[in-house]
Formats: structure tokens, C-alpha cells, sequence
């Protein structure tokens, strides 16, 4: 996957050192991929339409809090969200701004809704 590499290079990663998450957890995982030494979790979304089409996009609270209660504490983890626009490919790191991120409910879940000015594009 193009953005996956990217983000390897941006790290420090080689490549091939991500693992998807559904090899050794199943389906349903909260992320699609992890770093061997599991310091290094990611979310990809896909979306059908471009960035500049809606002034957020979501990402479900369950993967926010899931990461912050279980994943944080180990030390040293970072959480990437990837989102894949018809326009491009663009990501952003899970970390303390996110608190000031509106959080709202679509079909009775809550989701963050992160301003899309506030995600990086791959070049």
C-alpha cells in the first residue's frame, strides 16, 4: 500500500515492517496495521469523494479511546489515521489536540470529527 510506505519513510521505517492487524488479531481489530515491536499502530480510511468536499471527516471514538486506555500506556506508541481522498492521500497523528476536536454521534456511535486543515498530504 502507497500511503503505508510513505509513512515508513517519514518514520524511519524500512519497509515491511508493518503487519496487518488482521494476521494476528482477526477482523476485528481496532487498526489495519502495526509495527513489529508494536510501537506504531495505524488506521486507513478510504473515502469516495475529495478532501475538500466536507470541512471534517470522522473517526470513530471507540479507536481514540482504545488507544489512549491501551496502547498509550505501554510507552513510546504513536497512532496514525490515514484517509485516502480521491484527491489524495492524507494522515494525521492521534495525540493531545485531538481534546479540542468536536465529538458528536452518527447512527448512535460517537465519532471525532477532525478538520481536514489539520491533516497532512502525502507528496
Amino acid at each position: 500500500m502507497k500511503c503505508i510506505r510513505a509513512l515508513e519513510c517519514i518514520l524511519g521505517r524500512s519497509e515491511g515492517d508493518l503487519v496487518s492487524t488482521e494476521e494476528k488479531y482477526g477482523p476485528y481489530c481496532h487498526y489495519d496495521f502495526f509495527s513489529g515491536d508494536g510501537k506504531l499502530w495505524i488506521e486507513h480510511k478510504q473515502r469516495s469523494f475529495p478532501s475538500s468536499q466536507y470541512a471534517t471527516t470522522v473517526v470513530g471514538k471507540v479507536k481514540v479511546d482504545y488507544a489512549r486506555r491501551i496502547l498509550f500506556p505501554r510507552g513510546g506508541v504513536r497512532v496514525f489515521f490515514i484517509f485516502g481522498f480521491t484527491d489524495g492521500t492524507y494522515y494525521i497523528e492521534l495525540d493531545n489536540s485531538w481534546d479540542s476536536f468536536q465529538l458528536g454521534e452518527i447512527r448512535g456511535k460517537a465519532h471525532y470529527f477532525i478538520p481536514v486543515d489539520k491533516l497532512i498530504k502525502f507528496e
